[in-house]
């Protein structure tokens, strides 16, 4: 948890994905089906439970100059919302074509489906990509289902760039078909 703000200079591929944000907006988005249902309440309350945990999902960028930017931590921007859709495709639908403020943030919302048995999570991709993304939802299910601390999880640690120099996919993890 943060206790204070702060923030950190973006890495290059945030760089990259947050100038190409300004005229095509990139966004990851990914669901979670639950087998049970979830209220709103709930739902919210475990975003934001989230949100504490893992400071990304509150952060917005802020411009330094026209090309440069830099990541801010710890902004008070109220308690997060969960938006509400009648079906997941629904969700899929309006939160992919929905763009994400991140000069204003959250740069990661949740949507919740009506009948609370998914939620669909987005974030703009100079915040997190698909793979970060995917982390962060099992993160949310597991802070939803069982009130997890998940403060140990790297995705906790806002100090250090998302987006690590060099990672790369080993050819060990590529499952082949």
């Amino acid at each position: 948890m943060l206790s204070s703000v702060f923030a950190r200079e973006l890495d290059p591929a945030e760089v990259y994905f947050e100038l190409v944000g300004r005229t095509w907006p990139m966004i990851a988005l990914c669901a979670i089906e639950f087998d049970q249902a979830f209220s709103v309440d709930q739902v919210e309350r475990a975003w934001n439970a989230l949100a504490e945990q893992v400071p990304a999902i509150g952060v917005h960028v802020e411009r330094t100059s026209g090309r440069d930017a830099r990541m801010v931590f710890g902004a008070d921007h109220g308690p997060l919302r969960v938006t509400r859709y009648a079906d997941l495709p629904s969700a899929w639908a309006g939160e992919s074509s929905t763009p994400v403020d991140i000069e204003v943030g959250p740069v990661v919302r949740c949507a919740l489906v009506e009948d609370g048995t998914a939620v669909a999570i987005t974030s703009h991709h100079a915040i997190m990509d698909g793979k970060y993304l995917a982390d962060l939802a099992f993160l949310f299910a597991d802070v939803l289902i069982d009130q997890a601390d998940v403060s140990d999880n790297a995705l906790a640690e806002p100090t250090l760039p998302l987006h690590p120099a060099g990672h790369e996919i080993r050819r060990t993890e590529v499952l082949e078909v």
